[in-house]
């Protein structure tokens, strides 16, 4: 999965320092979809696939790649605030 993020930062792009946009890698080790942990991918899988996306998607500078465990959904909504 691959997010683009609305917020602007300051990255590479062809060797030279520009402010564009940010895209989250996620990739998840699930068995049920509701508990999920990452996926350890090699660093040059990760490092492949940084440089195929900034070199074939416009205006993005940056490429991150999320670790966070994926949190099984609560039973009852949160009330608008994160606990």
């Amino acid at each position: 999965m691959a997010i683009l993020h609305e917020d602007r930062v300051t990255g590479l792009r062809d060797g030279k320092r520009e402010f564009g946009q940010q895209i989250e890698v996620r990739c998840w080790d699930s068995v049920d979809a509701r508990v999920a942990s990452p996926t350890h991918l090699p660093f040059e899988t990760l490092e492949q696939l940084a440089r195929e996306i900034l070199r074939d998607v416009p205006g993005v500078v940056s490429v991150t790649y999320n670790i966070a465990p994926k949190r099984p959904p609560r039973s009852k909504p949160c009330e608008g605030r994160w606990r």
